[in-house]
């Protein structure tokens, strides 16, 4: 578990292509794209799944507007759980 601080930068879409999965367990994350707002997560949330599973540079920018905590599975974790082998 990830203790996240307010105003981090989570996720910013010039980053490597995706090599973790973020799960939000609380705290509130705005969403930017293009870099205008759009959408917020409260509470929960998870994102970047599209830039794991095809190895693509992120499409968004994540930041953290509150105190919370998160939880990340690296890319191996996610391919193990979508492909069936577990």
């Amino acid at each position: 578990m990830l203790k996240i601080l307010s105003f981090s930068l989570i996720m910013h879409f010039t980053f490597c292509v995706g090599w973790f999965y973020p799960f939000c367990f609380s705290g509130t994350y705005d969403i930017f794209v293009g870099g205008k707002k759009y959408g917020v997560y409260k509470d929960s949330g998870s994102f970047g799944e599209l830039a794991l599973m095809y190895n693509q540079p992120r499409a968004a920018t994540i930041i953290a507007t509150s105190n919370g905590t998160a939880w990340a599975m690296v890319c191996q974790g996610m391919i193990f759980l979508v492909s069936g082998l577990f």
